[in-house]
């Protein structure tokens, strides 16, 4: 699978758009902001709050392994993406065939 299917079209509303007509990805800051309001900053705050995000995994984007049963990924707007482990939330990059989990939000 290539890592470029979505780069040129990220939130361009066409076929290769992660979001339906309407929505879109979350942007960082939108995502700190609603951390803020967690009963706690991590995993256990995100699976309680509106984003009931529960610990998933991720693809491999070489192997195409699945792994890291312990974190919870979301993918964001700049194709970066959130993680929340036990301890908190963490920002990250890479390429975008890691398979992580999508919320999106409305217009």
């Amino acid at each position: 699978m290539s890592s470029y299917v979505w780069q040129s079209d990220w939130e361009g509303k066409v076929m290769n758009d992660v979001c339906p007509p309407g929505f879109r990805l979350p942007t960082l800051a939108e995502i700190s902001a609603e951390i803020s309001g967690f009963s706690t900053g991590n995993m256990s705050g995100a699976f309680s709050s509106f984003l009931k995000m529960p610990a998933n995994e991720q693809r491999d984007n070489n192997s195409g392994n699945i792994t890291n049963y312990t974190y919870a990924y979301l993918w964001l707007a700049n194709q970066s993406y959130i993680y929340f482990s036990s301890s908190g939330a963490f920002n990250g990059s890479g390429p975008i065939n890691f398979g992580n989990g999508v919320r999106c939000i409305k217009i």
